[in-house]
């Protein structure tokens, strides 16, 4: 398997010593940004703010995971179902990904154009798949 060192650097920078909770005020500035958005501000507009910001991190660390074994888990396949099921456009996915990789430049004192584009290359076969599955509708 190809590792990408720049992006696993990064990763440990941001979450080694916070795997648990995964850097609470991280994912607080993702939310806070991806929701400056109004298309997706609208979609969360109604939601627990709390669940939501729980919810993105579990589907960082579900791509991440994609990224570790070359596959889909199941949650991965669960939550390409769930944005599927609320009509979720897949032009989106380009938005949460401008959101986390400025929030990553935000948290990640080390960020630079190689950490840029080790996320975007560790991240994009999980992002891939999910928007193949929104575009099987």
């Amino acid at each position: 398997m190809t590792t990408i060192p720049q992006f696993e650097g990064s990763f440990d920078r941001l979450f080694t010593d916070q795997r648990e909770e995964g850097n609470p005020a991280f994912f607080r500035a993702f939310y806070d940004r991806f929701t400056l958005d109004e298309q997706v501000a609208d979609l969360f507009r109604y939601t627990d703010v709390e669940k939501q910001v729980s919810m993105l991190k579990r589907s960082i660390y579900d791509l991440v995971g994609f990224y570790v074994t070359g596959s889909p888990s199941a949650e991965l396949y669960r939550l390409a179902a769930i944005h599927q099921s609320l009509g979720i456009q897949p032009q989106l996915l380009d938005i949460w990904l401008d959101a986390l990789l400025v929030t990553v430049a935000e948290f990640d004192a080390d960020y630079n154009e190689e950490v840029r584009l080790g996320w975007i290359a560790a991240l994009s076969p999980g992002l891939t798949f999910i928007r193949l599955e929104l575009m099987a509708t």
